[in-house]
């Protein structure tokens, strides 16, 4: 998880820097990040796609679809829990990520989120 987490910081640093930290400033939510999964997905993924649905004011749950190598791989989804506490914390104070790959098929993770 320490992996991703670090992966994480380098992209988000690179990608969005100044522009996150004034947006978190400013109010902005995990839902502004969250709508840009789609396009950060396809600048780092050849295949699958992410879905990210909305449970409650705080609270999505993240599918990462069509990735059969990665998706059985404890490893791989420790490191893809990782970035998404990185990335989340850009835009609140404390974010929660529990893995609910169980419930799926071999070619699907699930995320749970949490923010406040």
């Amino acid at each position: 998880m320490q992996i991703g987490r670090a992966v994480s910081s380098r992209v988000n640093e690179g990608l969005l820097g100044t522009a996150v930290r004034i947006a978190k400033e400013a109010g902005v939510t995990p839902w502004l990040g969250l709508a840009y999964v789609p396009k950060g997905w396809v600048r780092l993924f050849q295949g699958g796609a992410p879905a990210v649905y909305k449970l409650g004011p705080k609270e999505a749950r993240y599918e990462a679809h069509g990735i059969p190598d990665l998706a059985r791989i404890p490893y791989y989804r420790n490191a893809a829990r990782g970035m998404i506490l990185a990335s989340g914390e850009l835009f609140c104070e404390r974010i929660y990520v529990r893995d609910i790959t169980t419930v799926t098929s071999e070619t699907v993770i699930r995320f749970r989120l949490m923010w406040a």
